[in-house]
């Protein structure tokens, strides 16, 4: 839909069509744990990917289903921008260490 929406004001709309609320604090638990997982894999170390891939799934899962609104139309403290933002250093950094595992694994 483009344009302006008329009747119901688009803030309350959104908060009624999906669960906000649910959403944030979902996020904001990723967030925690995307942050406390990325020093594992700094260090290394290859058995950091088996404890880290579910929380990868997890995470891509969450934003995939994620609406994607706009701020005007979010609480003011949402999280989901941040959890992108973290989960971008992580999976790079997920990325780094499964291929150095790989070429190792085949040399």
């Amino acid at each position: 839909m483009r344009g302006p929406l008329h009747g119901e004001n688009p803030a309350v709309l959104a908060a009624r069509l999906w669960p906000l609320d649910a959403l944030g604090r979902r996020a904001n638990v990723l967030v925690g744990l995307v942050e406390a997982a990325r020093p594992e894999l700094e260090r290394g170390d290859p058995a950091a990917l088996t404890h880290t891939i579910g929380l990868a799934a997890a995470t891509v899962r969450f934003l995939r289903a994620e609406p994607l609104l706009p701020r005007t139309l979010v609480p003011a403290d949402w999280p989901v921008e941040r959890l992108r933002a973290e989960y971008r250093t992580f999976d790079r950094t997920f990325g780094r260490l499964l291929a150095a595992t790989v070429r190792a694994a085949t040399s």
